[in-house]
């Protein structure tokens, strides 16, 4: 990766995100005001399923692609054939089954869940591309997509039609054609002509033992931190749901910082761990302390405006999500670190710590749940989502500086003291004057990303260029 690649990578995922991001925001806003609280409920729940199955169809292929081709490009055509074949028939599969085990909306949930089979491909080959470190690619099929969904989405506001099936319908196609763009894309990248190698049992059983470790990981990982939806909707309600989704798609919107942050560096790290221990132990030491602020900075700018963000957003109907809102947004700090640790640690070969963790955090959320959602709903799950991932936190920390052998800077530990500050400080101080400290506090925050921001990320071609020194 050339000097400037970091920075030139991040600056395209961050414009293709944030665009696709915006107009995510305001999908969701219309999506909401053409429902009920009821139907809003029931259309996150079976989107949350959807990704659910991303997730188990993924198998862990995407990250073993990521990594192996950052380091080889060999076997390409046919690596990616097996892992189109082995992810294709697992997402069917499971697609029939719940299908069948909603039957009430059998049909809503049929062609929401295939508009995620058409997403889970094409995630396939933007790990391909990640690995090429040719991001661009991802980032107008990103775009392509979201326009095509808006779109489409605003074209079916205005027909009588039940509102569910038609947006479950503008979701398969505007991922539809995302798939279709990108597969011509990376056959025109290998020169090839669209046909299938020829795949064995072998090549299966290879990728399958290859990818496992990956998968385990991921499918842990999103269980400990979606689960809540699940108990919601079985102990409170799809009313309870659509509040809790409703202030969660801001905290997944946000989630697009550090996946554009880490993204480009990730083939370093892959090839780094080993060969260049230092360049690795740098990179993350200043990536973790980058997350950090910026973990701060989201989670003190949605507790500040979260209320306005809710009303505006959605109307007074949602008026239950706020404080649910302001509660999550402490995730975003945990969040944000845990990320790039979690990350570090699986394209070094030490995922088994990732699953550790998970298992952890989804004995915590889960016994949370139980306790907590019975009684205070959605604003219960927030709390266990908020507590598991401290918890979470500290044990990445630990591994950080015990595993990755990883001193933390001082922005890490700075953070920690303000955002668990600023959180304690929530239950005794209220008032305009605590929040124009909070005001005051946010621009100082925001001034510390700025400088941090093109220490790490502007500069970071530097970094690379001393260390291979």
């Amino acid at each position: 990766m050339g000097k400037n690649s970091i920075a030139k990578n991040s600056k395209v995922l961050t414009i293709s995100y944030g665009i696709s991001k915006i107009i995510n925001y305001g999908w969701g806003i219309i999506i909401a005001r053409m429902m009920s609280l009821e139907e809003f409920g029931l259309f996150s729940y079976i989107i949350t399923i959807g990704a659910f199955l991303d997730i188990l169809s993924d198998l862990g292929t995407s990250n073993y692609i990521l990594r192996k081709f950052s380091k080889e490009n060999t076997d390409i055509h046919k690596i990616i054939t097996t892992t189109f074949i082995v992810r294709s028939s697992i997402f069917m599969t499971l697609i029939i089954v719940s299908s069948l085990l909603l039957s009430d909306s059998w049909l809503v949930a049929l062609l929401i869940l295939l508009s995620y089979y058409f997403q889970n491909i094409t995630n396939m080959f933007n790990s391909f591309f990640r690995s090429q470190e040719q991001m661009n690619v991802e980032a107008n099929t990103i775009v392509l997509v979201r326009f095509v969904l808006l779109l489409m989405t605003i074209i079916a506001y205005f027909f009588d039609t039940e509102k569910l099936f038609l947006l479950s319908l503008v979701m398969v196609l505007s991922n539809l054609l995302g798939f279709l763009y990108i597969t011509y894309k990376y056959y025109v990248h290998l020169k090839k002509d669209i046909s299938f190698s020829k795949v064995y049992l072998a090549d299966i059983k290879l990728l399958v033992l290859n990818s496992l470790p990956f998968a385990l990981t991921i499918i842990l990982t999103t269980l400990y931190y979606r689960i809540d939806v699940f108990f919601l909707e079985k102990i409170s309600g799809m009313e309870e749901v659509g509040l809790y989704n409703a202030a969660f798609k801001f905290i997944d919107i946000s989630l697009i910082i550090p996946m554009v942050l880490v993204t480009p560096i990730l083939p370093i790290l892959a090839r780094s761990y080993e060969s260049e221990n230092n360049l690795f132990k740098s990179m993350l030491k200043r990536y973790v302390g980058l997350l950090s602020v910026i973990g701060t900075l989201g989670a003190l700018g949605i507790d500040i405006f979260s209320k306005p963000v809710i009303l505006i957003s959605y109307g007074e109907q949602y008026s239950g999500a706020i404080l649910i809102l302001v509660i999550l947004g402490y995730t975003l700090f945990f969040q944000f670190i845990n990320y790039i640790i979690e990350y570090s640690l699986n394209v070094s070969n030490l995922q088994r710590f990732v699953n550790y963790n998970a298992v952890l955090g989804i004995l915590i959320n889960v016994s949370f749940c139980f306790i907590v959602i019975p009684i205070y709903g959605g604003i219960g799950a927030a709390y266990a989502t908020v507590f598991t991932a401290f918890l979470m936190n500290i044990v990445n920390v630990f591994y950080l500086i015990f595993i990755l052998k990883v001193k933390p800077n001082n922005s890490l530990i700075i953070s920690y003291i303000g955002v668990i500050g600023i959180f304690v400080s929530n239950f005794m101080f209220t008032g305009y004057i605590y929040l124009f400290i909070k005001i005051i506090f946010l621009v100082l925050i925001f001034i510390v990303t700025i400088k941090n921001y093109k220490k790490t990320v502007l500069q970071g071609g530097n970094i690379i260029a001393s260390d291979n020194n």
